[in-house]
């Protein structure tokens, strides 16, 4: 706890400087990054174990992060920095997908629900690679 509380201390100081170039958009990104950064593994319903890990890793390690970057040197939002934001945040998903297969037996083990361990195995890596077998 105490390391959270001060990584994300740190990511607040530094925010500061970003939220005066970018105003009221970047000060809503860094509050929603750090309110779902917490509850990825902390709270009553840690979402990285509860199958809405990936959701939220696509969501903020894509969409937001690419196009909040574009809004940061341009002032503005377009649908190129959100595809753009899709392709990586399809990427960061994909390596988090490989790493819950990797340690789905032990999820499993000590009731950690993320989206592999849901849907199974089988299922997870054919929508890594249809002709994965």
């Amino acid at each position: 706890e105490k390391a959270i509380f001060y990584i994300f201390t740190l990511a607040i100081i530094f925010g500061f400087y970003l939220a005066l170039i970018g105003d009221w958009p970047i000060i809503v990104i860094g509050i929603l990054s750090i309110l779902f950064g917490f509850l990825y593994t902390a709270g009553p319903y840690p979402l990285a174990y509860n199958g809405l890990g990936d959701l939220f890793v696509f969501i903020f390690f894509g969409l937001v992060s690419v196009s909040g970057t574009y809004y940061l040197h341009t002032g503005k939002f377009c649908i190129e920095s959100i595809i753009l934001g899709a392709a990586v945040g399809s990427i960061s998903t994909a390596i988090l997908v490989i790493n819950n297969l990797r340690d789905i037996d032990n999820d499993k083990k000590f009731g950690k629900k993320t989206l592999a361990v849901l849907i199974g195995e089988k299922l997870s890596k054919s929508k890594v690679n249809p002709n994965f077998n």
